[in-house]
């Protein structure tokens, strides 16, 4: 599954890296999928507005399952652009201002949806604002990450 993630974003940096299960065995790459449970909503909200991932990740997946009986509205994923590059990249997931970027694209939360990113400096992306409801954000998750440094000052 790495090596093709790799070919469809046309990175070849990996070919003689060690790869492994995240947080286990010790590989210069470990992989993972986890599972993302998001609470039901009380009052219009976003569960993470514009940020990018750890800078140890190189790919993220989403994989969407919605119930289909939730009529929500939002909780779709943002594909943003910086309004300017000058932006400061900040860790732990900071909270930047949603006026600091433009939307490339728009994901909708829909059930058996994938989406798949390459993790850089400015993959910035983000989940949009999600109407009052009792149905959970269900998804999961599927990344690669470096053991050590940043990915992409290799390339």
């Amino acid at each position: 599954f790495f090596d093709e993630v790799m070919n469809i974003f046309n990175v070849d940096v990996f070919s003689d890296w060690s790869f492994g299960v995240r947080n286990r065995d010790g590989k210069a790459i470990g992989a993972d999928c986890q599972i993302g449970l998001n609470s039901p909503v009380t009052e219009k909200s976003t569960v993470i507005g514009p940020h990018v991932d750890n800078p140890k990740e190189i790919y993220a997946g989403l994989f969407y399952m919605r119930h289909k009986m939730d009529n929500s509205e939002g909780g779709s994923l943002n594909l943003l652009k910086p309004k300017s590059y000058d932006i400061p990249v900040k860790k732990n997931y900071p909270k930047y201002k949603d006026s600091m970027f433009e939307i490339k694209d728009t994901i909708p939360y829909q059930r058996n949806t994938f989406v798949l990113l390459l993790c850089n400096k400015y993959a910035f992306h983000g989940v949009t604002k999600r109407s009052v409801t009792s149905f959970s954000r269900k998804l999961v998750n599927i990344i690669a990450e470096v053991k050590k440094g940043r990915w992409y000052d290799r390339i």
